[in-house]
């Protein structure tokens, strides 16, 4: 294959450094606003009405924190491919949840940035971008070779 179609294109190499640090921000935004607003989104995990008492503090405390640290191995390339990965579980896990608040008719806050924004078909294509471009991120550096080009084999360069 020619052109951009190859791995080895250098577009790759700077969309998977689009990819880390853009869902790397959106992580560390996200989880910053939760952790310095807990009881907030605390109320927001209960009003999806899925867990109980005390899934539903559990995932309060635990989320934040996972989402800085995803958040800080994107942006600093540590680990990315697990970080993407870890992304892209969380991301489905977000679609997921709103899929269930819609299914049921709730009216629910999305509770994702701190913000009153209502889980509806923006939270959910949100939600479906972060899961996407987690995936790919997953996908480009399981193909990114130790020079730092993606490619699958020294003949694609």
């Amino acid at each position: 294959m020619k052109g951009i179609f190859r791995m080895s294109h250098p577009l790759w190499r700077w969309a998977l450094l689009a990819l880390r640090l853009g869902i790397g921000a959106v992580f560390l935004y996200s989880g910053y606003v939760k952790i310095h607003r807990p009881f907030d989104f605390l109320s927001s995990v209960y009003d999806y009405q899925l867990l109980g008492r005390q899934s539903g503090l559990l995932l309060a405390i635990w989320l934040p924190w996972m989402e800085v640290v995803l958040g800080f191995f994107l942006v600093s390339g540590a680990f990315a491919g697990g970080a993407f990965l870890g992304s892209a579980l969380l991301g489905w896990l977000f679609v997921l949840a709103q899929v269930a608040v819609l299914f049921r008719g709730l009216s629910v806050s999305c509770g994702c940035f701190g913000d009153m924004d209502f889980i509806g078909k923006r939270t959910l294509a949100r939600a479906g971008v972060l899961a996407i471009g987690s995936i790919l991120g997953f996908v480009l550096c399981m193909f990114r070779r130790p020079d730092g080009r993606i490619g699958v084999n020294s003949r694609d360069h």
